[in-house]
């Protein structure tokens, strides 16, 4: 199963210590039960969002963690060159065009997120959108079956 998350959706796994289901969509990829995919521009996104002051500044940040949690998400997971591609869709914040190609080029299973702009769309050709809490939901009932 070949899926995207949002920066935004890896940094609530950064910054928090409680349990939640973005752990365990982590803890899948890192069993190779799931694949990310990931693009040049995500993980800029990404290193640059940890990066910020306002992140830093955050009662969980955890340099150490963090690390080690960027070397590995850079090592293992699928990066794809995007081209431009013109999207019909039109997205409130720019910044989420990326992953809207990514889904597109790569036909990924989910693009996991908590955006409101992206979880709107419901899909991407292919592509189901949806939240952590909702694929989880929808890995273990696929499980049942």
């Amino acid at each position: 199963m070949r899926v995207i998350l949002d920066t935004s959706t890896i940094l609530s796994f950064l910054l928090s210590r409680a349990k939640n289901n973005t752990r365990e969509i982590i803890k899948l990829a890192k069993q190779e039960k799931i694949q990310l995919l990931t693009c040049k521009e995500s993980f800029t996104e990404l290193q640059r969002t940890i990066a910020s002051d306002h992140v830093k500044k955050t009662k969980n940040y955890d340099p150490r963690f963090i690390g080690s949690f960027i070397a590995w998400y850079k090592y293992h997971t699928t990066s794809i060159s995007l081209t431009e591609i013109k999207i019909s869709t039109r997205l409130r914040d720019l910044k989420d065009n990326m992953y809207i190609q990514l889904a597109y080029k790569t036909h990924a299973d989910y693009l996991i997120s908590g955006d409101k702009d992206l979880l709107v769309l419901k899909n991407v050709d292919k592509t189901k959108i949806t939240t952590p809490n909702q694929f989880i939901k929808n890995i273990e009932s696929n499980k049942k079956n």
